[in-house]
């Protein structure tokens, strides 16, 4: 069959009828033109007698063909690959849209509570920084009192001093010199977050620091001390003042982390290019939750204190340098690692 349906003999039959047709309109045969239309057709091929040079020309365009096909189906490909990467973007959006908003949510929040946290410590900064002296001095007069009461009731005759009265005196006057010490540290706290110095660097013998921070602390009768200090540190260039706070402080904390005993060690020795100082305790130990709060402002588990010590710690000892590390386990204690460069710190020879 040929095209649309027609016969060969058919098409063959149209041809012939429209030739003839043809030749009885120019005047001749039907062979004849026949013969004619073809001879027409040969010359205008005359052009195309190089056939080497047609299929050369014909194998380029399908090569070229080929590659711009190529290159259309790869870009087609990259187009569809990110579309389906934002596809798959949107839905992971789309799934997790909740936890995004959450997520900025907390870190608005937070960045809500330093900025109030800021504030507030600004303000704490500033009256700290007013009423401090005004303070000194009506604490500074009742110890003053408290002292002379004392050597008052103590030059007392014997007899006087085994009554109930005196004992009972003597208690008070106690109670006294403590709470009035304790408002004097809290004043000290407030004075030395307010406006910390920078490092007043001079020669110091870092191990009788460390010992004299010691002495300042009163060591329960169940609390077994452990001092390994390595002697070659005893030249050293560092704050006094600001180093013995800072081991005082830490000190402190150890013993008021052993309410029932045990064990308080104490380790300085040179590491690399720093000197450690390690204040290791064996009491109650940090929770996890807690360590993430431990050197933030008025943050305590104490029954008392403002929760500024650990912080004044870190910032004196970042102001020589150095850094403040500590590990801890729930029932098992804590260790506390001060870490000076010794660059900085060590006086050449």
């Amino acid at each position: 069959m040929g095209r649309k349906g027609y016969s060969s003999t058919t098409i063959k039959t149209e041809i012939y009828q429209r030739a003839k047709k043809s030749s009885e309109t120019r005047g001749m045969t039907v062979s004849r033109f026949i013969e004619q239309a073809i001879m027409d057709q040969m010359e205008g091929l005359e052009d195309f007698k190089d056939v080497n040079a047609i299929e050369a020309e014909m194998l380029h365009l399908k090569v070229r063909m080929e590659q711009i096909q190529k290159r259309a189906i790869e870009r087609v490909k990259r187009l569809l690959e990110e579309r389906l990467k934002m596809e798959e973007k949107l839905r992971h959006y789309a799934e997790h849209l909740e936890e995004l908003v959450q997520e900025r949510t907390k870190e608005l929040r937070e960045s809500q509570e330093k900025l109030l946290r800021a504030e507030r410590l600004a303000a704490i900064g500033e009256l700290a920084a007013m009423v401090g002296n005004d303070l000194r001095n009506p604490l500074q007069s009742i110890t003053n009192a408290a002292y002379v009461m004392r050597t008052f009731y103590e030059s007392l005759p014997a007899e006087i001093k085994k009554g109930t009265d005196f004992e009972d005196a003597q208690k008070m006057l106690r109670i006294i010199q403590d709470e009035v010490a304790y408002a004097n540290k809290v004043v000290s706290d407030l004075q030395d977050f307010a406006k910390i110095q920078g490092p007043d660097i001079r020669d110091i013998n870092l191990n009788s620091v460390i010992r004299d921070a010691l002495s300042e602390v009163e060591i329960p009768s169940n609390i077994r001390v452990i001092t390994r200090l390595n002697e070659t540190l005893s030249r050293f260039r560092a704050d006094l003042d600001q180093m013995r706070r800072v081991f005082s402080n830490l000190i402190s904390n150890a013993v008021d982390a052993m309410p029932d005993g045990g064990k308080l060690t104490i380790t300085s020795s040179k590491k690399g290019d720093f000197v450690e100082v390690k204040v290791q305790d064996t009491g109650v130990g940090i929770s996890k939750q807690n360590m993430e709060k431990l050197f933030t402002p008025l943050f305590t588990t104490k029954a008392k204190g403002l929760g500024l010590g650990l912080l004044i710690c870190k910032n004196l000892v970042e102001g020589h340098g150095g850094s403040i590390e500590v590990e801890s386990e729930e029932g098992k204690g804590s260790t506390f690692t001060v870490r000076l460069p010794i660059q900085q710190g060590e006086r050449r020879q």
